[in-house]
């Protein structure tokens, strides 16, 4: 850090604790500053001379926020000029100082051309370091790309030169006989509907800054003028952020904004949206409605405001304002809601709200219930409901009337009714007798529904039965063809294969024209597994993905079978060597899989074993580590310790460990693993996968001879099974390369990797990262046997692949990176030596954390090759620099009698 940007840094935060400072009363400001300084004896006593100066009324206290005026009028100390019509900035005559703030200053000026006045901001003298400049750069760049009428719109930005001194300035719209948002309501007497109707102007222009990407981070009463008609303009984003290009000016780890009207996320420093301004304006609709904020302080400091706000909730407006109506105090508190997802989702939506408050609609933030539907309509109609009212009236008096009537004729009946009581008590009887007929026909009408409704089902099972028939039959066919097909190699002799047979039998459906979408998607569900099995991916993919396409349509995009297929093809995307296809598609698997499902669905645990699968090829070991044992502990209580996909999930976190550096854990879990399955009777294939990756963990644990014997074994039973150019017989000969160069076995690795590579290009294609990994093992063979210009070429290449397949911050790519410095030392290069490391050393500083993807010795590896680069271009002082910083990280990685420790030490004594 530059000794100005040290000082801009000291004057912040001197600046910062005089502030806080003056809001606490006399008596409590020393223990305050006590806490706050600690050691920091100079920003104490600077403090400590500020408050002084501003008991006594010197002007010193000023200078925190002037500079800009000073400068402007050609005096760089206090009472050096006076402002008045003498001071320019630029084509503008400095009239008066309207305020100044955390920023600069804000003037009242008249423009030469055109002629016009105009509020000028000019950045204050104490904040004229590059971080400050930039971000009042960027206020000026949001203002004037921000055009609405409740927005103070930029006219013009220039920079004001005062000898060195570059101060930027830009001048905006004046608000005539403005008013901050709350002296304006209190000058005015405006009542609540005034208040909120001003307010909603606010909203407005807000809600058009996020529409642009803008979040303002700092709305309160200040930063809102209001302007002698009565119209709101939104002022000061010098502290605004963009959504889109996360473009925010402000230091790391400094706090932005206003105390009292920050959100909880933005006074802890988290990352804010544009809820964040949505709880700023919820503070200020607080303090406009109730004269307060929601939060007063006593003492005000960032860490007692930040614990209160996220701890506690927002006082109710009712408890402050009496007769305030529920619909307003529900709109604020969900405006003010502590978790940033509870507020509203859009400034729009706050408003929406309020105007629906205004409107005597409802709030979507209250629960809409009948009684307050109907209370809200009275409100909205009161003259109808009046109407209505004495019409009702008039009825329940007609009514009594009738009433009085009816009892009249009722007790001249009575005597009627006793002279006919024969007929009524025969009038009973047959009523009794009525209500046994309809309740029997209404029992047989229910049973006749019964019947109907179970005849309606039977119709659509059997309408389902015969589209499964129908689709089973067309299923048959296809596989009679195939398989008929299959029958015709012996005519056409031993070169007709399995495949040339399943192509013949996919062509036939190419042009087809199907009855139903399932039919289709079965018939390609099978051609692209059948393919898949074959370990023919790139074939696969096309059928496949049009099989998850006809199962979307036919039953929803989150339907099992759906679901399930597309997470087969994610495999095949995955081994065709589109990763970046397969992680986005595994990715909107798991978003879509409903949450209360989720720990009881093995779906569910089949997408996140495929999560974790591409999170280590993208290099993220530690989280792929994390899912996979979560994911294993899982499927062992769905499914059982034996089940295949629990050994799947097993094999796969046993290989994880050994890319860590962890061979021990390895071992155990593969030892585990091949007992399961021999148990659990898995196919030989399976288990043979699993014992030679366990024949990896006793590689890296020292038994090379075991290791060679059980890889050969391996590799021929894959030969055997599917094949000499099938991935998994390729991998086994590739575990093999490593063990041979452990064994010192140089010609029979240079002609295994020979042998390999062939067999990955054919299989693979030339830039798979399963070829690259084979280059470098024959680039190893070539170095060995002597040829270090070939094997330095053969090395350039396949760190240039695996940079591209893998990315930059990559085990893989740092292990190629290795290989290639070693490389280009033995072939005396010694310039690309030095370009290779020091670029893995730029990448080890550019990760913020490279030790958390990294197996723990890489970083220090790589700076015991930059030390051997740099010897080896004889530069020794800096070599023993980089030795001891390898020691340094390798002291905390490996073991004392480690060999790479020993290199490292015995370089920084002196000894190449």
């Amino acid at each position: 850090m530059s000794a100005e940007e040290s000082s801009a840094d000291n004057f912040q935060h001197v600046r910062q604790l005089f502030e806080a400072a003056l809001d606490l009363p006399n008596a409590e400001r020393a223990a305050f500053l006590d806490r706050e300084c600690g050691a920091l004896g100079m920003v104490r006593s600077d403090v400590d001379e500020l408050l002084a100066c501003d008991a006594d009324g010197s002007e010193l206290g000023s200078l925190l926020d002037r500079g800009a005026d000073l400068i402007a009028t050609g005096g760089l100390a206090p009472g050096a000029g006076t402002l008045g019509n003498r001071g320019r900035v630029g084509p503008f005559a400095l009239r008066s100082v309207l305020g100044s703030g955390g920023m600069g200053t804000v003037y009242e000026a008249e423009q030469d051309e055109p002629r016009r006045r105009v509020a000028l901001k000019v950045l204050s003298l104490g904040l004229a370091n590059e971080q400050a400049v930039r971000r009042f750069k960027w206020e000026a760049e949001v203002l004037a790309n921000l055009r609405h009428p409740a927005i103070a719109q930029v006219h013009e930005v220039g920079v004001h030169k005062v000898g060195d001194i570059e101060l930027p300035w830009f001048a905006m719209e004046l608000v005539p006989g403005a008013r901050d948002l709350i002296s304006y309501a209190q000058a005015k007497d405006l009542g609540q509907r005034q208040r909120l109707e001003l307010l909603l102007q606010v909203c407005d222009a807000v809600h058009h800054g996020h529409l642009q990407g803008v979040v303002h981070r700092d709305l309160k009463p200040q930063n809102i003028l209001v302007d002698e008609n009565g119209r709101a303009k939104v002022i000061d984003f010098g502290i605004a952020r963009s959504m889109a290009n996360d473009a925010q000016w402000t230091e790391g780890g400094v706090v932005l904004g206003t105390l009292h009207y920050m959100s909880p996320e933005q006074l802890r420093g988290r990352a804010v949206d544009l809820r964040s301004d949505i709880y700023s304006l919820g503070v200020v609709v607080f303090e406009l409605i109730a004269g307060r904020r929601p939060f007063v302080f006593g003492e005000t400091t960032p860490l007692i405001v930040a614990e209160t706000v996220e701890n506690q909730d927002a006082p109710r407006l009712s408890t402050i304002v009496r007769g305030i109506d529920r619909d307003l105090e529900v709109v604020v508190q969900k405006a003010l809601r502590r978790d940033a997802d509870d507020r509203y989702a859009s400034m729009a939506e706050f408003a929406d709200d309020l105007r629906a408050f205004l409107d005597a609609r409802p709030v979507r933030a209250r629960a809409p219930s009948t009684f307050y539907q109907v209370r809200m309509f009275a409100r909205r109609r009161a003259g109808l409901v009046a109407s209505s009212a004495v019409i009702f009236l008039l009825v329940m008096v007609a009514l009594v009337v009738v009433l009085a009537q009816n009892s009249e004729l009722n007790r001249r009946g009575e005597e009627l009714s006793n002279k006919n009581s024969a007929l009524a008590k025969n009038e009973v009887k047959l009523q009794q007798q009525n209500t046994e007929l309809l309740a029997r026909g209404e029992e047989l009408t229910n049973k006749n529904i019964e019947l109907a409704a179970s005849r309606d089902q039977l119709q659509q099972q059997n309408l389902e039965l015969a589209r499964r028939q129908r689709v089973s039959r067309r299923v048959a066919q296809f596989a009679g063809d195939f398989l008929h097909k299959s029958s015709l190699m012996a005519a056409r002799g031993p070169n007709y294969t399995v495949r040339e047979a399943l192509d013949e039998a996919a062509n036939s459906i190419a042009g087809e024209t199907f009855e139903d979408a399932e039919t289709e998607a079965e018939l390609r569900e099978l051609i692209g597994e059948t393919y898949r099995g074959l370990s023919m991916s790139g074939v696969a993919v096309p059928q496949l993905e049009r099989a998850v396409q006809l199962w979307r349509q036919a039953d929803g995009s989150k339907s099992r079978r759906a679901m399930s297929l597309a997470t087969s093809l994610v495999v095949a995307l995955r081994e065709n060597g589109r990763q970046a296809d397969a992680e986005a598609l595994i990715e909107s698997l798991h978003a879509d899989f409903p949450d209360v499902e989720r720990e009881d669905s093995e779906l569910f645990w089949a997408i996140q074993h495929n999560r974790a699968y591409i999170m280590r090829h993208a290099g993220k070991l530690r989280d792929a580590e994390a899912l996979f044992r979560k994911t294993l502990a899982a499927r062992e209580r769905l499914l059982g310790n034996d089940a295949t996909p629990t050994l799947v999930t097993m094999h796969n976190l046993g290989n994880l460990m050994l890319g860590l550096g962890d061979p021990e854990a390895a071992r155990d879990l593969l030892t585990e693993a091949v007992k399961r399955a021999r148990r659990g009777k898995e196919p030989e294939a399976s288990t043979l996968q699993i014992v030679d990756n366990l024949a990896e963990a006793w590689r890296d644990l020292g038994d090379l001879d075991k290791a060679a014997k059980c890889h050969r074994e391996c590799m021929a039973g894959f030969e055997k099974f599917v094949g000499p150019d099938d991935q998994l017989t390729i991998g086994c000969g590739y575990h093999l390369l490593k063990v041979l160069y452990q064994q010192g076995k140089r010609v029979e690795l240079e002609s295994l990797a020979k042998d390999l590579l062939e067999r990955c290009e054919r299989t693979f294609g030339k830039d798979d990262y399963r070829t690259l990994d084979v280059l470098q093992a024959l680039a190893v063979a070539v170095k060995d046997r002597g040829d270090v210009q070939q094997a330095a070429v053969l090395m350039n290449r396949a760190f240039v692949g695996v940079s591209n397949d893998r990315g930059e911050v990559h085990p893989a790519t740092f292990n190629a990176g290795h290989n290639l410095t070693k490389a280009r030392i033995a072939a005396s290069d010694r310039p690309g030596a030095l370009e290779i490391s020091k670029h893995l050393i730029d990448l080890l500083a550019r990760d913020p954390d490279p030790a958390k993807q990294l197996p723990p010795p890489f970083p220090g590896l790589t700076w015991l090759l930059r030390a051997q680069a740099l010897f080896a271009a004889e530069q020794p002082e800096q070599a023993k620099v980089a030795a001891a910083k390898a020691i340094e990280l390798l002291s905390a990685a490996v073991k004392p009698d480690d060999p790479l420790l020993k290199q490292a030490k015995a370089l920084l004594a002196g000894s190449k």
